[in-house]
């Protein structure tokens, strides 16, 4: 990794409602962090991100900034869901990521549910680890496509209190298949397909090689 990498998006207004974000009856919530959340670049000019990183609109949990001078690639999207098991990979800055460093931290696991426990379909299960500033990280396939943003984990207070056990490999991404719809629809943002015939595969370490130019730091002040 070098330093092509793209610096880090600031964005000086607003701050993540964690009270919120910290309500013990929702299925899937962050916890407060550092401010920091991570994006990724989907198209020419355009960086994907969770909603709640930037205070919009938490109910879908997904917005794309206009960012000029990216220096990454865009990430190809998959418009169709994956399969339950299927291996996938997170990018971001969990806690901020490593102090003085761009390069993004790198994490892997699988799909276990295509929805949530409330049964809400827009978003589905991962296994991946996820931490306060992996929001907005991609999940992705192992052809490097991002089938998915990342953007809840269950709340460990909350899920101690009730069961009396912390919950594992409980985090949840919106689907791309839920987003690719709503921006292609003549919203000048183009996203990329993916130009591959599907059959060429990529293990973590190809993953992060290739697509960390493409993944953005962004701090909340």
């Amino acid at each position: 990794m070098d330093d092509s990498l793209p610096s880090t998006l600031k964005l000086v207004e607003g701050t993540i409602d964690w009270d919120r974000a910290l309500e013990q009856d929702e299925p899937a919530s962050l916890q407060p962090g550092s401010g920091v959340g991570t994006g990724f670049i989907v198209a020419e000019g355009h960086v994907m991100t969770c909603a709640h990183v930037v205070e919009e609109d938490v109910a879908n949990d997904w917005a794309i900034l206009r960012v000029e001078g990216l220096a990454g690639p865009a990430i190809p999207v998959a418009p169709q869901p994956p399969n339950i098991g299927a291996t996938i990979f997170c990018l971001g800055y969990p806690l901020g990521g490593i102090q003085g460093s761009a390069d993004p931290i790198v994490g892997s696991g699988n799909i276990a549910a295509l929805m949530r426990l409330d049964r809400d379909q827009r978003f589905m299960q991962i296994t991946a680890p996820v931490n306060p500033g992996n929001s907005g990280g991609p999940v992705l396939d192992q052809q490097g496509r991002w089938v998915g943003v990342v953007s809840q984990k269950m709340n460990d207070q909350a899920t101690l209190d009730r069961s009396q056990t912390v919950a594992q490999g409980m985090n949840f991404a919106v689907k791309a298949s839920y987003i690719y719809p709503l921006i292609s629809k003549g919203n000048g943002v183009n996203l990329v397909p993916y130009a591959g015939d599907g059959t060429t595969t990529m293990n973590l370490e190809k993953i992060a090689a290739s697509v960390a130019p493409s993944i953005v730091k962004i701090e909340v002040d």
